[in-house]
């Protein structure tokens, strides 16, 4: 612990754990409030916590405290030779002690110094519960002991009543939340029952404030009951408070209502308004109101400065005894800021509640940040923090000790402290990934490597399970198709894996034919959500393409047991294993695995999520999240020559596209990178067209460099595409795309802008418009310049990301709905 934190845990265990008295320890205007503030800095600025601070994830809350500080700042200096320095000193409170903020940012930050202070301010909480509750036994005598402070007429012990009431009740929250473990079971019950007795104890207090304070923790967090994760245990024991508090209240109420009234000075809220001329809230009301009226009379936008007693705008204190009230300060925070810092403070204040507490109310009821969870205490860490800042809001707003140290130092260093957390404490997710990859590697298995790079990026803990196809010939076709509609030995070997290393989310790619649907069953089992991404319409089609013969087919689709794509041998031109594929389809679709086994699919473009529509897949289990690519960073200058790079197949175009070829002038050359089973037609096509280049299978840098020195990237595909990774690749490097007008191709290109589209299999009209290209160079540098903008828009990691998390929350929530869980 580093010695300079020591005054400040020192200071909170005082103002927590006792009150106000000893922060009049010192001289006016500076008490060891301010030299626990300076001693803090001086900590932040040695170890280079400020830069920590400032420079790690630099928020809006932030910025807005900034801004109130910046403004303090110049309205102290302008009101400085206007007034007394002491006064202004003492009225400057309101702002200099925000800079706690940045404290306990830095210490929120740091994860094993975080622990160890929220472990020892948990337990000055705990002890302000069992202090404040046997004040109360003895009737205050306990805040009466204790030598006497110097010019003043109480004791060091002494409080108002208010901040230890509320400095109670959250040691009541943590009691109740099980943050503090009792080390003996006769300890935790009389914990308990203290928590309790605190909680009602608590009700009889004067103070308006504190009970709106801590009303509005209770309510936030009834209301979060209703967000996503499980409850925290002091959510859960919510409906006992409320219930053993109605009990209590009845009981009074039985006795008489004059009772109930006098134990809950429940009279002091009838007080509130300008037609009950009794009581202190009837001339606060009005104190607030002459001092609106002054403020916007005089300098609406940045109000009276630092330095005035702001009690002459109460005229029943004007020439009253002026030691029995403090009369400085109207009372509410939220006038206090409005009075001395005009309508510019209010908003920056309005902004640090919105972005601070209101912000963190958002997290818990998310049960999360940027994708990452929040689990087990540190949950009901971050519920106790947002009860504190509301409860001391709250008070704030009926009293003055937010305008110094009683409550300032708490507000400004938890504000900080909570919103660090809140980020910290989120549990990075765990996700399996399920693929079976392809014998020749494809757009397929490059999007899942991307995903799982950038999930690792953002902190996540990524296992993936690969299936390789180079195995079929070992174990042998028979076995692989039989295997296709049920793997057990890829159920048992999912099921083992999701038992041990217990992820939140199974996330299945490509599962044919080797793992199979039973990892969806697996997983079912063990109640883990799967997401299911639709990279073909394999689910649809025995040749997962929607393409026979050249042309798209949908026969299949409407039909329970796929069977022409048996009769026309749609899967490697043969009737047995094609058959096996039609049995997998035909199995899963009478055990509806996909509606009972996927939380959630996702189509890499509308055009596929339209299909699976049309076919009977639940339009509200479809989300659309295009791929992406890692950007390359400056796009290149382009060259004169077109670009072919996919898997040398039929239905990705290879044969329209050398036909083309034979059809266009001398100054058109073709570069063709890749590999498949259409290899040697392309061979042949190098030796029969001299302007047709093969480059075979190359790096992924090594394709990104050939794009980049490309005039145009070609896309002659004949089937169903559901995505075009070829396409945003090209856009990653500023290179435009002759594509097929057919599937999501169709989405991707923007006709004259990012590229040009043509009929599928068409190889007249594929070097119609290879032609133009090569006579519109004029033309190419708008047009690049645009296939960059649209990358940057739409297929960047970044995007990506944020579109992938409320997938994963989506598929999480719905798994738990469906289990009765909230």
């Amino acid at each position: 612990m580093p010695w300079l934190l020591w005054p400040l845990l020192v200071y909170l265990a005082a103002v927590l754990i006792i009150g106000k008295g000893p922060t009049y320890l010192g001289y006016p205007p500076f008490y060891w409030g301010e030299a626990v503030l300076f001693a803090a800095i001086i900590w932040m600025l040695s170890s280079r916590s400020l830069r920590m601070a400032v420079t790690r994830g630099i928020t809006g809350l932030s910025v807005a405290v900034v801004l109130y500080i910046v403004l303090g700042v110049v309205l102290t200096l302008r009101s400085s030779s206007r007034w007394p320095t002491v006064d202004v000193l003492r009225d400057a409170a309101a702002w200099y002690y925000a800079s706690l903020y940045f404290v306990g940012l830095a210490i929120g930050k740091r994860p094993k110094l975080a622990q160890r202070i929220w472990s020892i301010l948990s337990r000055f909480w705990v002890l302000a519960l069992v202090w404040g509750l046997a004040n109360f036994i003895s009737g205050d005598k306990l805040s009466q002991l204790g030598p006497m402070l110097a010019g003043r007429d109480y004791s060091l012990l002494s409080n108002s009543g208010c901040e230890l009431v509320q400095n109670m009740a959250l040691g009541a929250f943590i009691v109740l939340a099980n943050l503090v473990r009792a080390p003996f079971r006769w300890a935790a019950a009389a914990l308990q029952v203290t928590a309790f007795a605190g909680l009602a104890a608590g009700a009889a207090v004067e103070g308006r404030g504190v009970k709106v304070g801590v009303g509005m923790a209770i309510l936030a967090a009834v209301l979060l009951c209703l967000g996503r994760g499980r409850l925290a245990k002091l959510q859960k024991r919510l409906p006992m408070l409320i219930l053993v508090s109605v009990l209590a209240l009845g009981a009074y109420a039985a006795i008489s209502e004059e009772a109930l009234a006098r134990i809950t000075h429940a009279d002091r809220f009838s007080e509130i308004s300008l037609e009950q001329r009794s009581g202190t809230a009837w001339w606060r009301v009005l104190w607030w109101q002459r001092l609106e009226d002054d403020v916007m009379a005089q300098n609406p936008l940045f109000g009276l400065g630092f330095g005035q007693s702001l009690g002459v705008y109460n005229p029943f204190l004007v020439g009253d005894d002026q030691t029995r009230w403090p009369v400085r300060s109207p009372h509410n925070f939220n006038m206090t800021v409005f009075a001395r810092m005009g309508i510019v403070g209010s908003a920056a204040w309005a902004l640090i509640l919105v972005l601070g507490p209101g912000v963190l109310f958002v997290r818990l009821w998310k049960n999360g940040f940027r994708g990452r969870r929040y689990r087990g205490d540190r949950k009901e860490e971050l519920l106790f923090w947002l009860a504190m800042l509301l409860a001391t809001w709250g008070d704030a707003s009926f009293g003055v000790l937010l305008e110094g140290p009683v409550l300032a130092v708490p507000f400004w260093f938890a504000l900080g402290f909570a919103m660090a957390r809140s980020v910290a404490c989120a549990t990075k997710m765990r996700i399996l990934t399920v693929h079976n990859r392809y014998l020749f590697r494809g757009g397929e298995d490059e999007s899942r490597e991307s995903e799982d790079k950038l999930l690792s990026a953002h902190g996540h803990q990524i296992r993936e399970i690969a299936f390789n196809n180079d195995s079929i010939d070992r174990n042998g076709l028979f076995q692989v198709g039989c295997n296709a509609s049920w793997s057990q030995g890829s159920y048992d070997r999912i099921a083992a894996e999701l038992a041990a290393w217990k992820p939140h989310i199974l996330d299945v790619h490509n599962f044919f034919p080797l793992a199979s649907p039973a990892v969806h069953h697996a997983a079912r089992h063990m109640r883990v959500p799967v997401v299911q991404t639709l990279h073909n319409y394999r689910l649809l089609c025995p040749g997962a393409t929607l393409l026979r013969d050249g042309v798209p087919c949908e026969d299949c689709t409407r039909h329970l047991v796929p069977w022409p794509g048996v009769m026309h041998r749609c899967y490697r031109g043969s009737a047995l294993q094609t058959g096996a594929v039609s049995l997998m389809i035909s199995i899963h679709r009478l055990l509806r695995t996909w509606q009972r086994c996927v939380g959630v699919f996702v189509a890499v473009s509308q055009f596929e999520k339209r299909k699976f529509v049309e076919n009977g897949f639940s339009e509200s289990k479809i989300a659309v999240k295009p791929n992406f690519v890692e950007d390359p960073g400056e796009p290149g200058k382009g060259g004169d020559q077109f670009l072919f790079v996919g898997r040398l197949s039929r239905e990705k175009g290879i044969l329209p596209l050398l036909a083309a070829m034979d059809r266009t002038g001398p100054d058109v050359r073709l570069k063709i990178i890749g590999d498949g089973p259409l290899q040697p037609e392309v061979l042949a096509a190098t030796e029969r067209n001299p302007r047709v280049r093969f480059l075979g299978r190359l790096p992924q840098s090594e394709v990104l460099s050939h794009m980049s020195s490309a005039m145009c990237v070609l896309i002659p595909s004949i089937w169903y595409e559901t995505f075009g990774r070829t396409a945003v690749e090209a856009y990653s490097v500023g290179t435009p795309v002759i594509a097929s007008r057919i599937g999501a191709l169709a989405e991707i290109v923007d006709i004259g802008r990012t590229g040009f589209l043509c009929e599928p299999d068409d190889p007249a009209g594929l070097a119609r418009a290879m032609t133009w290209f090569t006579q519109n160079q004029p033309a190419m540098p708008e047009m690049r310049l645009q296939a960059r903008l649209e990358y940057l828009a739409k297929y960047t990691p970044e995007r990506n990301y944020n579109l992938l998390m409320p997938i994963y929350e989506r598929a999480i929530a719905e798994a738990r709905t469906a289990r009765g869980l909230h």
